[in-house]
Parts: C-alpha cells; structure tokens; sequence
C-alpha cells in the first residue's frame, strides 16, 4: 500500500510517522489489535488467531527495530524467533552440528505469551541498560504500555 501512495502520500505518512516518533505517542488506534480466527488450510473445522494490526503501526515496528538493533547491536545468534530468514529449520541445523551424533537431551521451549507476560518495566530497563535513550526509549515506552486486544467472533 505504502509503495503506491506516490510521492505526496509517502511524505504525509513519513510526516505522520516521525511525529509518532518525536512525540513519542502513538494513536490509540494503534493500540488495538484484533484477532481473527481463520480456518486452517488442511483442516478447515479448527482455526488459528491471526493478528491484524495498522499497517502504519506494522511500518512503525519495523522502523523503530531497525533503529535499535542500530543501537544496541543484533539479536543473539542462538535467538531463532523475530529475525528474518531465521526458523525453527536453522535451529534444528546449529543443534544437530553441535551434537555431531553423539547421544544428546535436548529440550525445547516455546514460552506461551512470553511478550504479553512479560514485565513491561523490565524490558524498559534492559533496553535503557544496553544504552537506548531519548526518543527510542520513549517510542518503546509507548508502545509496550497501554496495548489491547480483542478477538472478533463471527
């Protein structure tokens, strides 16, 4: 969508997007994701939740990763989730090459809401810590504070 704006709507949502940024609000409805729940493809009778957000909030993520991953460096390489190109796949691969057939428990663990349960002052002090400042923090401040979501039925 964005790419189709032509040169007036790309500066407006630019303007729009650096305002979020400098004043460190986003709009509230920003703040509101819903979820619909799709039918899966092999078997229609069970659903899965599929979070539909702003796409100016998903353009708004994606900047605001990108600048602090700038800032405090890149994700530990042994994190397989939320970087691009990296799966469960690359995971498996580094594990199996580790253990280079000899025997091996391995456990993992996918910690079910991670983000949601999560302390939202802790991560702010983590990110604080490793030297994020100004109006990055402010920007994450906002953006892990006040967030809702619903499930839309039928």
């Amino acid at each position: 969508m964005i790419k189709h704006m032509g040169p007036a709507g790309e500066t407006a949502f630019l303007g729009s997007m650096n305002r979020t940024y400098l004043e460190h609000i986003r709009p509230q409805a920003w703040r509101q994701q819903d979820t619909q729940l799709i039918p899966k493809p092999k078997d229609p009778g069970n659903t899965r939740p599929i979070a539909l957000l702003s796409y100016m909030e998903k353009t708004g993520e994606k900047m605001v990763l990108n600048r602090m991953k700038y800032k405090i460096g890149p994700l530990h390489k042994q994190l397989y989730a939320y970087q691009e190109g990296i799966g469960t796949s690359e995971c498996i691969t580094d594990v199996l090459s580790c253990i280079n057939q000899k025997k091996a428990t391995i456990v993992f663990i996918d910690f079910e809401k991670a983000f949601e349960l999560a302390s939202r002052a802790a991560m702010l002090q983590s990110v604080a810590r490793k030297g994020v400042i100004g109006h990055l923090l402010a920007w994450t401040k906002n953006y892990v504070l006040g967030r809702q979501a619903g499930v839309k039925f039928q």
